[in-house]
């Protein structure tokens, strides 16, 4: 059983998306095969490995081990209602990044580095870069791929997955995931601040023992527990200075706030400050897991923020780089096409244009103090817009009052023909 332990533990340590087979384990370790398989077998029951029908026994990321992480294939496979083309062993990788392949090849290579995904046309030399450098490939527009590309995404265990969405949805879909995904990894847990193994002191010892273990640790607030280790109070302090030594603390320990693991450190914070504590301990139960203090609180959270920058959204980047001015009455922003808001036909994205309509309306009447919610959006358009071509978005506030306001929109192109007509209404 010792021997399965280890096998197990080997298995364990394994890289996501590693196959595996009884045969290998067993020719690796230099066990035998009934050894092996019931190292696997356990470590599918625990969710480390997963049997798929073209791939085999793969290493995956178990239920354990899925705490804060970044988006994985899988995940991006169901956000843009994508189909798998190949690689299927790898679906289980984590993704760092994204980039969009609207650029030439030479261009396009100091961008792709390993942990990404590429979203990109029906382009096979793009793929064929892309998977050689260890990035995923998303195809827009609903094309698929040569057996080529797919026999090579197999052999490397790099995922080829194909999307019916534009380039521009894609992206959109993917960033806000990778969005909502660190706003998690903000969320701070008691768990991942907490100081185990904490000193503590018994309920049957005295304020003599507290004295003593105070100047052997530097410490002078302590956990008591009960001679089952359960914690039954805090002593500081204030609360034993001037008291007889041979007093039991369990006369003068206060009853304690306690919190869990999965407690929020910011829920933490506040019950310190609403209990005027420094430390607390950190129970599941009856059981003493560990403590936390002020210091660690603070430290904690400023690490956690710092070590994480604001995320803008694709839509912000996109509206970023317009100029802006006010021109009889209108507002008008200003910009280029680029390859990340093109459609598979290659003309504006329908969804890029109902975005830029939104958001620059919003912008407008945040101007003028009108904080507001969009209620509505009506387009048409009348003719394409090509890549790399100017183009402007023309706003004009027709009505507006203490409820709602409309917002009518023209978008031109770099011959100031109208290409699109709007309209936003918006309520207060």
């Amino acid at each position: 059983m010792a021997k399965v332990h280890l096998v197990v533990n080997h298995i364990k340590n394994l890289e996501i998306g590693r196959k595996i087979s009884v045969r290998s384990i067993a020719s690796e370790l230099g066990i035998s095969e009934g050894t092996a398989y019931k190292a696997i077998k356990e470590c599918e029951e625990e969710g480390y490995l997963k049997t798929l029908p073209r791939a085999g026994t793969v290493r995956v990321e178990s239920p354990k081990e899925k705490k804060i992480k970044n988006l994985t294939y899988e995940e991006v496979l169901k956000i843009v209602d994508g189909e798998l083309l190949g690689g299927e062993a790898g679906i289980e990788k984590p993704i760092y990044k994204f980039v969009i392949g609207a650029m030439e090849l030479d261009a396009m290579k100091k961008y792709i580095t390993p942990g990404g995904i590429l979203i990109v046309g029906n382009r096979e030399a793009a793929q064929n870069i892309a998977l050689k450098n260890e990035n995923g490939v998303l195809i827009s527009g609903g094309f698929g791929c040569t057996e080529k590309i797919r026999e090579m995404a197999d052999r490397l265990s790099i995922p080829v997955i194909s999307s019916s969405y534009d380039t521009y949805t894609i992206a959109a879909l993917i960033n806000k995931a990778l969005s909502q995904n660190l706003i998690r990894q903000r969320i701070l847990y008691v768990s991942d601040i907490m100081k185990t193994a904490p000193v503590s002191l018994n309920d049957y010892e005295t304020v003599n023992d507290w004295k003593r273990r105070a100047e052997e640790t530097g410490f002078d607030r302590f956990p008591v527990v009960d001679e089952k280790g359960k914690v039954v109070g805090m002593i500081t302090p204030r609360d034993v200075l001037g008291k007889d030594g041979a007093e039991p603390l369990s006369k003068y320990m206060k009853k304690p706030v306690q919190v869990n693991p999965r407690t929020t450190v910011a829920y933490a914070a506040h019950i310190m400050e609403w209990e005027d504590v420094e430390q607390i301990p950190v129970t599941e139960g009856d059981k003493f897991l560990g403590i936390i203090s002020r210091g660690d609180v603070l430290k904690g959270l400023k690490e956690r923020w710092m070590s994480h920058k604001t995320v803008e959204s694709l839509e912000d980047r996109i509206i970023e780089h317009f100029s802006y001015e006010e021109k009889n009455g209108k507002f008008i922003f200003s910009g280029r096409v680029t390859g990340e808001m093109l459609d598979p036909l290659g003309t504006l994205s329908r969804s890029l244009l109902s975005m830029i309509m939104v958001k620059c309306s919003s912008i407008i009447l945040k101007n003028r103090n009108l904080y507001t919610e969009i209620d509505n959006i009506s387009m048409n358009i009348i003719k394409p817009i090509q890549p790399e071509h100017y183009f402007s978005v023309e706003l004009e506030l027709v009505f507006t009052s203490k409820s709602h306001s409309k917002v009518e929109v023209r978008v031109m192109n770099s011959d100031s023909e109208c290409v699109a007509l709007g309209m936003v209404s918006a309520v207060h």
